[in-house]
């Protein structure tokens, strides 16, 4: 959160003018703009959950990942946790593309999304929810499911689109606006659907 710094332009003694009171006030009313402070929602013990919602670009449960593969990792790549990383300090997870395979040993469920590109041997963040936006999903109808593609780190449409790798199905997120142009996914969730109903469960 930004921390508050005044400009204090009156001093006991002086005459004051308007100058005195409005620099400080613009700058209280900069702060409180900026950051959508509401006493409602925020308490000194606590935030009132109930009270805060999302209508765009909803996510959750950001968790700190290295990226250890050796190229850079773009943003919304979807990846699984492939190891363990150690700075001298933390531990955390390294990441890697997730993708779908014919083979249970090659198949890597994925268990998150990228938040943001990350170069190779650096650290960044993963979400377990992120509603992707800007998109085209204008083949899509809203609550239609997304699955995991057999292009590492990337989605599927539905089986078709998966072609003949259906060994393992996973369900990474569902269309929550359908746009041209300004379409929005919501990845999370990660459901493992069986081969054996998956053409019974996914579109």
């Amino acid at each position: 959160m930004p921390t508050l710094s005044l400009t204090l332009d009156g001093a006991n003694g002086e005459a004051h003018d308007w100058n005195d009171c409005l620099v400080p006030f613009n700058e209280v009313k900069a702060l409180l703009n900026t950051t959508k402070l509401d006493y409602l929602n925020l308490q000194t013990n606590g935030i009132r959950v109930t009270n805060i919602s999302s209508h765009a670009h909803a996510e959750a449960d950001p968790i700190k990942v290295r990226n250890d593969t050796g190229g850079t990792l773009a943003i919304n790549t979807i990846c699984y946790f492939s190891g363990t990383y150690s700075d001298g300090t933390d531990n955390y997870p390294t990441i890697a593309k997730a993708v779908s395979t014919n083979s249970a040993s090659t198949t890597k469920y994925a268990t998150c999304i990228l938040d943001a590109a990350v170069a190779d041997g650096a650290d960044g963040y993963v979400k377990l929810l992120k509603e992707v936006e800007s998109l085209d999903t204008s083949a899509f109808t809203v609550g239609d499911q997304v699955l995991l593609d057999d292009t590492a780190g990337g989605y599927a449409a539905n089986l078709a689109a998966l072609g003949d790798v259906t060994y393992r199905v996973q369900v990474v997120g569902m269309v929550s606006v359908v746009h041209a142009s300004t379409g929005r996914i919501v990845f999370g969730g990660w459901q493992i659907i069986p081969h054996s109903i998956a053409d019974q469960c996914v579109q």
